[in-house]
């Protein structure tokens, strides 16, 4: 995504990191001329180009990506519902892929938000397998079901929110956890790993109430 600029503050450009600055009012004073100036000619200031029809920032750099997470929860949302659904809802899914690597577009493979996007595309057509391998659970094809959980449940519960003392004792307790049945939104109990991801997906915008729902011991994921 390329970076706009406004022509009348490229002169302040260099005070950018300084804070906001007020952009001069051509119609307030007559412009500025220099040596370099010639009559009836002006220049424009542009921003580079790659050569690739992408424009980078003064430093060099590429701007930042844009955010994929409202494409990628729209499209798993309209392809992947009932016994499909994926997230209770739009704003969890969000808050959800915000805490995931965003990886590359290109993705079609790993624990990405890219591969979770190429995935709900491909949901269109086929939303079984594809509807699992676009959710927080990966699936085996956007990430290992343990590794998709355990880096999940470390950015979501974090400190003294954590159950786990660190990403082994994640990964070791997450395996012990029953796999059946798979994993869809409306799992919210029983003693398997499909009721903790469910949690999980909820304590990222509750962290204080269902991150204690997540572990072995959870006092709702369990066989009465």
């Amino acid at each position: 995504m390329s970076a706009t600029r406004g022509g009348q503050c490229g002169i302040l450009l260099v005070f950018g990191l300084l804070g906001p600055l007020a952009c001069f009012d051509p119609g307030s004073a007559p412009p500025i001329e220099t040596e370099t100036e010639t009559e009836g000619a002006g220049t424009t200031a542009e921003p580079a180009n790659d050569g690739d029809g992408s424009s980078t920032g003064d430093d060099g750099n590429e701007p930042p990506p844009e955010d994929q997470c409202p494409q990628y929860c729209e499209l798993i949302d309209d392809h992947c519902q009932a016994e499909l659904a994926q997230y209770p809802g739009q704003a969890i899914c969000e808050a959800v892929c915000a805490l995931m690597d965003p990886g590359d577009a290109d993705d079609v493979l790993g624990n990405s938000v890219g591969c979770r996007t190429h995935h709900a595309l491909l949901a269109a057509e086929s939303s079984d397998p594809h509807c699992r391998h676009a959710g927080p659970t990966g699936d085996s094809t956007c990430g290992a079901e343990c590794e998709s959980f355990c880096s999940l449940a470390l950015a979501t519960c974090s400190g003294e929110l954590s159950p786990f003392a660190d990403a082994d004792a994640c990964i070791a307790e997450c395996e012990s956890w029953n796999p059946e049945p798979e994993y869809f939104a409306a799992v919210e109990d029983s003693d398997t790993y499909a009721c903790r991801m469910h949690h999980l997906t909820l304590a990222s915008l509750q962290p204080d109430i269902h991150c204690s729902h997540i572990a072995t011991d959870s006092p709702v994921c369990f066989d009465p």
